[in-house]
């Protein structure tokens, strides 16, 4: 089989010395890992350096109202920073308002999942086609396009901009949640 094909989640890892050489072997047959949920108590720094991530999955609370919240924008950053020095991709989770959407792609995050692109299905669109509130319509969404075999959907983000404008855009453009 696939490496690639296969999924395996495991929420806490009790001994992370003892999985190390389990994570080296699966490497060298190809197999890729994510760490998932990052900023939760299960996902620390700690694993981060140990496991060595090919990607890590932002948790949602640090997407959700980024537009808005210059704390998680600046803690997002630092993980962008991070990943930029271990060679780990982001992922995006919890996308669910385009001023979000804006800002992370803005930022270079290069995926994201949530609502904001579909509800979860068990046969995705290949595309996401969404039409644009009027007040917003100043920027086009560019490369937002992907599927996933599961019940939640990733999209590649384009790239342009820098976070700190998109984030001032956003805020102007979508008024934050009560």
């Amino acid at each position: 089989m696939d490496p690639q094909r296969i999924v395996i989640e495991q929420s806490t890892i009790p001994d992370v010395g003892a999985f190390l050489p389990v994570i080296a072997a699966l490497r060298t047959a190809g197999a890729q890992f994510a760490l998932d949920d990052y900023g939760t108590a299960n996902a620390s720094m700690n694993l981060w350096v140990r496991l060595q991530p090919d990607v890590v999955k932002i948790d949602r609370f640090f997407i959700h109202d980024i537009a808005c919240d210059p704390l998680k924008f600046e803690a997002v950053r630092a993980m962008q920073h991070f990943a930029s020095a271990s060679g780990a991709r982001l992922v995006a989770e919890g996308i669910e308002k385009e001023a979000d959407l804006i800002v992370v792609r803005d930022m270079g995050i290069g995926c994201g999942q949530g609502f904001f692109f579909g509800r979860p299905n068990a046969q995705p669109a290949r595309t996401v086609n969404r039409r644009r509130p009027r007040r917003a319509a100043r920027r086009p969404h560019r490369g937002i396009s992907g599927s996933d075999a599961h019940t939640r959907r990733r999209v590649a983000l384009g790239r342009h901009g820098v976070g700190k404008d998109a984030r001032a855009r956003a805020c102007t453009a979508a008024p934050r949640d009560q």
